[in-house]
């Protein structure tokens, strides 16, 4: 028997990209496979009316006030009774109509040796979608890299019911890391399988390349690293300076100089240019 899998949204003021995300999920081939939850954070824009033009195809959906997304999700796992459980954001997108259809039997195939699945994002831009970067790389190629930092694409990540369990939930006291801080609980030591495909579209112009919220995010590691029994490392320390200088960037060339700077160094690396996308939504 197929698993079933449980979708879960949180959003709070997404009217504007929620319906995507909605179509995506109850237009799946493999819908009868889905339970699908979203939780709302009082929204008020218009939200709610998008949640309820589509309830009949929504499994369970609440609105109250939250603490934020690991709180949201946490009210998500409640009601939960999927076997593979993922996360997808309110401004994301299944990569096609089939995703679900298709990830299935790689689940059946992983567990129970593996608990953990992950496939690739595809990053758009929020102007056109047009995909200008993908992320998501095997397992052997990134586990050490683990350690030290956040580098499996969320958003196209399944976790079997049992991690939850085991690990507890989402620290919802965590604004950016939780789900770095949730995946460490059971990849320091044990390993994740990868499947080779795009799973998600993601909208770049979120928290995470925000240089406000940079600082929160190496604040927040140290927070990590010590809940997870891993002492900081060079690169953690690194971060902060990454930070403060990327402020200090900000603050004596403006905002658009420095994107170009960013972006030129990337280029330099080898690597695409993402900071000219994310700073139009993130002064």
């Amino acid at each position: 028997m197929k698993p079933l899998i449980t979708v879960i949204t949180s959003v709070l003021n997404g009217a504007d990209c929620l319906e995507k995300s909605i179509q995506s999920v109850i237009n799946q081939t493999a819908k009868k496979q889905i339970e699908y939850i979203l939780i709302d954070g009082q929204s008020t824009d218009g939200t709610i009316d998008m949640i309820k033009k589509y309830e009949r195809e929504i499994s369970y959906w609440s609105s109250e006030a939250d603490t934020g997304i690991y709180s949201a999700w946490n009210k998500g796992l409640k009601q939960a009774h999927g076997e593979w459980i993922c996360f997808l954001g309110a401004d994301d997108f299944f990569a096609s109509p089939d995703t679900i259809e298709t990830v299935i039997p790689f689940l059946e195939k992983a567990f129970p040796t593996y608990r953990v699945v992950y496939g690739k994002t595809q990053l758009i831009s929020g102007l056109d979608d047009k995909i200008v970067a993908t992320r998501g790389q095997p397992w052997a190629q990134i586990k050490k890299r683990f350690l030290q930092e956040m580098c499996i694409p969320h958003r196209s990540t399944f976790h079997h019911c049992l991690l939850f369990q085991d690990h507890g939930n989402f620290n919802s006291q965590l604004k950016i890391s939780g789900d770095y801080d949730f995946l460490l609980r059971e990849l320091k030591e044990k390993a994740a399988y990868f499947v080779d495909l795009p799973l998600v579209r993601a909208r770049l112009g979120g928290i995470s390349l925000n240089s406000n919220y940079m600082l929160q995010t190496a604040q927040e590691r140290k927070i990590v690293r010590k809940s997870n029994q891993m002492s900081l490392k060079r690169k953690d320390y690194t971060l902060f300076l990454k930070v403060y200088t990327l402020g200090l960037l900000k603050q004596f060339l403006g905002r658009d100089f420095t994107v170009f700077l960013l972006d030129f160094y990337r280029q330099l690396l080898g690597k695409e240019k993402l900071w000219k996308y994310v700073s139009r939504k993130n002064p």
